[in-house]
């Protein structure tokens, strides 16, 4: 199906079963629900936003930044901050963001 962005409106295609489903543009990486969209339509399908599901999203996001800043150049001692950044996020984000 065709759908699109409702923040940066790129437009690409995604399989039918993601339809309704939250998902994060490729382009801009801000989450919206997807819909089957026409670019011939020249009606916008309406977005349901999460203010708080999307802090939680950039919340996630800079934890997994600075897991991956501590193991690229890393020693144990970066290895063990790495694993207890992951594992407080993992307590934090346990049963989902949706």
């Amino acid at each position: 199906m065709e759908t699109r962005c409702s923040h940066c409106k790129a437009g690409f295609k995604a399989p039918d079963h993601y339809e309704g489903k939250r998902v994060a543009c490729p382009k801009c990486k801000h989450p919206f629900v997807v819909t089957a969209f026409s670019p011939e339509d020249t009606t916008h399908p309406t977005i349901i936003h999460s203010a708080p599901l999307e802090d939680e999203v950039v919340d996630l996001v800079e934890t997994l930044e600075r897991v991956l800043e501590k193991i690229t150049n890393y020693d144990d001692q970066d290895i063990a901050e790495a694993q207890t950044i992951l594992r407080h996020a993992i307590a934090k984000y346990e049963g989902g963001l949706a």
